[in-house]
């Protein structure tokens, strides 16, 4: 079986094809959607007065991440 050398989302594993941006690099891609998460991590954090350099993603459950992406994908 031939392999996919469809660019896809590093962190999320969508295709390309199925989101408005996918930022590529040499060895990791980034879309917008996952970006968009990202953001949302850091503000919060900020919100609750984390000033360290590390996001505490520890709160973030596959829950949370799937109902953001499902909101991001509506």
């Amino acid at each position: 079986m031939a392999e996919d050398n469809t660019p896809q989302c590093s962190f999320c594993g969508k295709a390309k094809s199925d989101v408005q941006q996918l930022i590529a690099a040499d060895d990791a891609n980034i879309c917008n959607e996952c970006i968009e998460l990202c953001t949302d991590l850091i503000a919060d954090s900020a919100e609750h007065g984390d000033d360290d350099s590390e996001v505490d993603t520890s709160w973030v459950n596959k829950k949370t991440t799937n109902a953001k992406r499902a909101a991001c994908q509506a």
